[in-house]
């Protein structure tokens, strides 16, 4: 995890209330995202860790919440996050590529996109388990996102049947 730079701001508004983020999605945006990026943080592996994340995430929470959910939820984790990195509504839509990214992350420097990048994952997490409790969200999540961890899972085999 960057030592440099920190999600600061754990709470974020939602109809006019201030709503803290969980411990449990935090947490589970960290290990998402080293799991990714491991201890290196090259600007290129940076870009290519988010966009295969992002793309990861909405396949398969697509599965579940169907792409239009995942995309809603994602514009929305980035309306919030961006309050404390404006910089990411330019870089956090359904269909980014690396090549975007790249230029962004050298500019704004990886520690800078590696925090955005975990409080908008914290975010996603934390508006999911609005929907199905924080701690499926954390579960669908990190099954879905941790590469080569799991198996993938989908609705037909989540019952228990892993």
């Amino acid at each position: 995890m960057d030592q440099l730079v920190q999600c600061t701001v754990p709470m974020f508004a939602v109809d006019g209330r201030m709503n803290r983020i969980s411990p449990a999605a935090t947490e589970a945006a960290s290990r998402l995202w080293n799991d990714r990026v491991g201890n290196t943080h090259p600007p290129a592996i940076t870009a290519n860790a988010t966009v295969d994340l992002l793309g990861t995430l909405r396949l398969g929470l697509g599965r579940w919440i169907g792409v239009s959910g995942y995309d809603t939820l994602l514009d929305r984790a980035v309306g919030i996050t961006r309050e404390e990195h404006p910089w990411i509504s330019l870089l956090f839509q359904p269909e980014v590529q690396p090549a975007d990214l790249l230029a962004a992350v050298e500019s704004f420097g990886t520690p800078v996109v590696s925090a955005g990048t975990r409080q908008l994952l914290a975010v996603l997490i934390e508006l999911l388990g609005r929907i199905v409790s924080i701690e499926m969200a954390v579960h669908l999540v990190t099954r879905i996102g941790l590469s080569d961890k799991a198996p993938a899972i989908s609705p037909a085999t989540e019952g228990g049947n892993t």
